[in-house]
């Protein structure tokens, strides 16, 4: 599978080189322009400054990102609390509790910041529908979701909690406190300990990657979808879509209400799984697959989706817009952390349930290639 899969994805972007390399570089007004993702330390008005050179998208990405900020901060604050407590393996134990108490938080405090951000995504669409503009101005405006939320809000997000919290906690405790430990306690006590807080990091990074995933997909599906309405100059149908959003999103609002962060505190609770031979602690398979090989499938589908509305943006370009260069760059670089994450998969390690997805994304992703195509 991951011949197969690699190979396809060293093609398609192939192509797509021979294509940017045979003419000039160019696209639609009305197709969306990724913009880099600021870095966790981009203070506000550098943000503004990324985001206004490319359009009167500020407004968006400035309340998305005051909110992500002020839900990071609230979370550094608390990491910084719990770690000034914990600084020896005895301290560690005497405060497990809080430890998955927190990694319970930061599944529930990004979840809720995803639903805020799908909502400032849905106020957006609604903003520009009812503006008065034409069909085709609507088309453009909606770049700015893409840029604003899609792009660096989401990166914003991915960046500083996924990566820089997640990866902060897992050195501090499981690669740095208790790993230091290895000789000075008990082996038994010692392996217990760090294999819990092994499974700690583990099912809480898997959700919080589900949730930002899950976000990141639905305002990609709310962009692409109305766009695809507003092309063919139905704004009636264009407005169905944005409902149809908002419905989705009242009932994800009341799931969260009604479960808050007792799922996760669950998982995080009960005994650990025994270490596999590598010493990788096992997920625990939802509906047939590990989480990690469904989130990779779907970032996957994600990417090649992406790839097919630049190769239609490319096609339907008339060679006077050089961003698609900038674009090729970014697709580069996505295609270089999609090899990555593959290599961890080998085709005689899928259940017959991963099999049965993988098939049924490649299909999938084939049809949107040969509909570009064509």
């Amino acid at each position: 599978m991951k011949k197969v899969i690699s190979m396809t994805l060293a093609l398609v972007m192939a192509a797509s080189l021979a294509a940017c390399g045979g003419g000039a570089s160019s696209g639609s007004s009305a197709a969306a322009q990724s913009t880099p993702a600021p870095t966790p330390e981009s203070t506000a008005a550098e943000a503004q400054d990324s985001t206004a050179s490319a359009g009167d998208d500020g407004t968006l990405y400035g309340t998305a990102s005051a909110d992500i900020e002020s839900t990071v901060s609230s979370l550094t604050a608390a990491y910084e609390a719990l770690t000034a407590d914990i600084a020896t393996y005895d301290d560690y134990v005497a405060n497990v509790d809080r430890v998955e108490a927190f990694y319970a938080t930061v599944i529930e405090e990004t979840r809720n910041l995803c639903i805020r951000l799908r909502e400032y995504g849905a106020d957006y669409v609604d903003s520009v529908l009812s503006s008065g503009l034409t069909c085709d101005e609507m088309y453009d405006e909606l770049d700015v979701l893409y840029d604003d939320l899609y792009d660096d809000a989401g990166g914003d997000v991915y960046d500083e909690i996924y990566d820089d919290l997640m990866g902060d906690l897992y050195d501090v405790f499981y690669d740095g406190i208790l790993k230091d430990a290895y000789d000075t306690v008990d082996y038994s006590d010692w392996a217990d300990t760090h294999s819990n807080e092994y499974d700690f990091w583990s099912d809480a990074h898997s959700d919080i990657y589900d949730e930002w995933s899950d976000f990141h997909s639905d305002i990609y599906d709310l962009w692409s979808d109305v766009r695809g309405e507003l092309w063919d100059d139905d704004l009636d149908r264009a407005a169905e879509k944005l409902a149809d959003f908002r419905a989705d999103l009242q009932s994800l609002k009341e799931e969260s209400a009604q479960t808050g962060s007792a799922g996760s505190q669950a998982a995080s609770s009960s005994a650990p799984a025994e270490s596999t031979a590598s010493g990788t602690a096992p997920e625990e398979l939802v509906d047939g697959m590990r989480p990690d090989f469904k989130n990779a499938m779907d970032s996957y589908e994600t990417f090649m989706g992406e790839y097919c509305d630049f190769m239609a943006k490319y096609n339907e370009s008339d060679g006077s817009d050089l961003s698609l260069l900038s674009d090729y760059a970014s697709f580069l670089s996505q295609y270089a952390e999609m090899a990555e994450s593959f290599e961890t998969w080998d085709s005689e390690d899928l259940t017959d349930a991963e099999t049965a997805y993988y098939l049924e994304v490649q299909t999938r992703v084939s049809q949107k290639l040969l509909e570009v195509a064509g």
